[in-house]
């Protein structure tokens, strides 16, 4: 895949810190089937990029759930840390996330799946 004219992919990726390394999920919505996962890891490798195979369930409550209703709102002040308990519960009321533990414990079980299995790869690095 050429960027520029005479300038590859990979000889832009390896202009950048050649000791950095990548290592993240697939995004939602790509499907990679297991028997092509091999092949997908060895061309990213190429890139000092490391995928991590995730089921789409996980990664749709990891990522819409605990991160977006949760993290996203108390990291990018949208909320008033004094506050931001109530602020929280009323702001999401029409999800019910906070009064639903069952849901609460998904979102969280997800986003501890994420992370573990993202910090097992980085192990193996």
């Amino acid at each position: 895949m050429r960027l520029l004219a005479g300038i590859t992919w990979k000889s832009y990726i390896h202009s950048f810190n050649s000791n950095a390394r990548y290592v993240g999920c697939i995004p939602l919505g790509i499907d990679v089937p297991v028997s092509e996962r091999h092949q997908v890891e060895e061309i990213l490798k190429e890139l000092n990029c490391f995928p991590v195979f995730l089921d789409e369930e996980v990664l749709r409550s990891h990522y819409h759930g605990f991160c977006k209703k949760i993290l996203w709102p108390v990291l990018h002040n949208s909320v008033n840390m004094l506050e931001w308990w109530d602020e929280l519960i009323d702001r999401f009321a029409e999800d019910n996330i906070f009064a639903n533990r069952p849901l609460m414990d998904r979102y969280f079980n997800s986003y501890s799946i994420v992370n573990d299995t993202i910090a097992r790869c980085v192990e193996q690095l």
